[in-house]
């Protein structure tokens, strides 16, 4: 019979075996129908992905900057560190879904690995193991493992600096390394601005008593130094040039008269049982129908977690989770309308697989324990009862993970592939295809002022044509469709299904319903 020492013992025997058990199928479910699943391309993945093949192909992006820090795009300037490692998957893979994707995937798998060797020196082989197992099939990291956003290249930085921080205190050439990573996310991810230098100063606050030692204190100051001299243009940009264009328009002091009303409600509900357990993010991009941002069982073992790190408050590994957990939604707090957000709040994700393994062995250590009944029953029927309860909560991450797989790959392919422009590929397909049998073509400015980077992604279009002679050079224009359709001339115009009465002389519909999600008309 199995009690919780023998299970621990078995667990910590063959942790590497089953890390490695673990980490394959992490990557098979991060790999498995990537192209197709989400079933389309967002106009933000497809953007990241063309900008990285433009400088791929001529070292400039798609308005021919020559390797830009910041990424003008849709205005919103895009962070560089995840267009610039997109490249050598573009590379070796092409222009195409999973060339785009395939670079997200290896930063969700860096995270789990990169998690497991942090928790492994703060709580042991047996929380690092189930830590790591929990973000591999968490809902929340597994969907932004697939897709090409960058927010999961800010957490794999994170984890990375937060691995080099503990190592530091080994070797303190590896606090170099932590401060030039921390330095380096701001790159990745507009929260980040804010989210690094408060964990910074609060994980400063509990090393305090050996960072400023004499053994560390100079390579304390020195790592300072560094962080402020790689974060030195990110701040600048922020502040004088375009880093927080994006920030400016989702920002609550310019979206509402009360913003510290709105900040205190927007962060609180990141904490909701609706948002982390049962609907998550209330955009379908972000998250997955029917699914919380956590599985379900997370709701036993999340509060058992949070009680085990109260507890062990006056210990600094209890005190850095808590620390995480309290800012991870700051950022987002600040930004006004679809919150919680997913994205915005994702470098929670870790730090809930870490509260959720610290919970399930709190679970386990109460059974085992078995405090009520154990002067009733002997030690072989506790054990048997230990064995018991294994079982059961074993079953049950396995079919909520079963259940969860099927929901994400059948379920959510189908119910957001409209979200997903997976009308996209066809519309670009017929364009081109007829483009030879019309003067000209002409896109609304209204419902299709983003298509073109679809258009771009989906022809594999030189990159220096668009640079020099922008979409017109392959046969497009914009215009505005109340306007400028003109039935005496051989063109073509195109638009989406809502913006106009007329009746196309072609349709294409949404992938889910029988509503027209673009017209052709000439």
């Amino acid at each position: 019979m199995m009690t919780q020492q023998k299970c621990s013992a078995f667990v910590h025997k063959y942790s590497l075996l089953l890390f490695f058990a673990l980490c394959l199928f992490a990557f098979l479910i991060r790999v498995y129908d990537l192209s197709g699943t989400p079933a389309g391309m967002h106009a933000d993945e497809a953007s990241s992905a063309y900008n990285a093949y433009s400088l791929l192909k001529t070292g400039k992006d798609e308005h021919g900057v020559f390797l830009p820090l910041y990424f003008e795009a849709f205005n919103d300037y895009k962070h560089p560190f995840f267009i610039y490692s997109m490249i050598p998957s573009l590379f070796v893979f092409g222009l195409t879904n999973f060339g785009s994707r395939f670079t997200s995937v290896l930063f969700g798998m860096f995270g789990i690995i990169l998690l497991y060797f942090i928790i492994s020196r703060l709580f042991g082989k047996n929380a690092a193991l189930l830590s790591a197992f929990f973000l591999a099939i968490m809902p929340w990291h597994l969907h932004h493992s697939r897709v090409a956003f960058e927010v999961i290249s800010f957490s794999f930085l994170f984890l990375f600096g937060l691995l080099c921080f503990y190592k530091g205190f080994e070797k303190k050439h590896w606090f170099f390394f932590s401060a030039i990573l921390f330095g380096i996310s701001l790159y990745s991810y507009g929260i980040a601005r804010l989210f690094i230098p408060l964990f910074l100063l609060g994980i400063t606050w509990i090393y305090r008593t050996e960072l400023f030692t004499e053994k560390y204190r100079t390579t304390f100051f020195l790592c300072v130094f560094i962080f402020l001299t790689v974060a030195a243009a990110s701040y600048y940009n922020s502040f004088f040039g375009h880093a927080n264009a994006r920030f400016a328009v989702v920002s609550i002091f310019y979206r509402t008269e009360t913003p510290l009303t709105m900040f205190f409600l927007n962060y609180f509900s990141h904490f909701s049982p609706e948002y982390l357990f049962f609907s998550g993010d209330i955009q379908i991009n972000n998250h997955i129908t029917g699914w919380g941002q956590l599985p379900h069982y997370a709701l036993l073992f999340v509060p058992l977690g949070i009680l085990f790190l109260w507890k062990q408050r006056y210990r600094r590994e209890a005190q850095m989770v808590l620390l995480w957990l309290l800012l991870f939604p700051v950022a987002a707090s600040f930004t006004y309308g679809d919150l919680p957000h997913a994205a915005r709040s994702f470098i929670g994700a870790p730090a809930f697989a870490i509260v959720m393994s610290l919970g399930l062995i709190s679970l386990f250590h109460i059974v085992d324990q078995n405090a009520l009944f154990r002067t009733r029953i002997s030690s072989l029927s506790q054990s048997r009862i230990f064995s018991i309860f294994l079982m059961i909560i074993i079953l049950i991450i396995l079919l909520e993970t079963v259940f969860f797989l099927y929901s994400y790959f059948v379920i959510y392919r189908e119910t957001s592939a409209d979200y997903w422009l997976a009308f996209a590929p066809e519309t670009a397909q017929y364009m081109e295809s007829v483009r030879s049998m019309y003067d000209n073509i002409y896109l609304s400015k209204k419902g299709l002022d983003l298509f073109y980077i679809s258009l771009l992604y989906y022809l594999n279009a030189d990159p220096a044509q668009y640079q020099s002679f922008g979409i017109e050079s392959f046969g497009y224009q914009y215009c505005d469709m109340d306007t400028c359709i003109n039935e005496s001339q051989h063109n073509m115009y195109v638009f989406r299904g809502f913006e106009l009465t007329i009746k196309g002389t072609h349709n294409i519909y949404y992938t889910t319903n029988d509503k027209i999600a673009v017209k052709f008309f000439g």
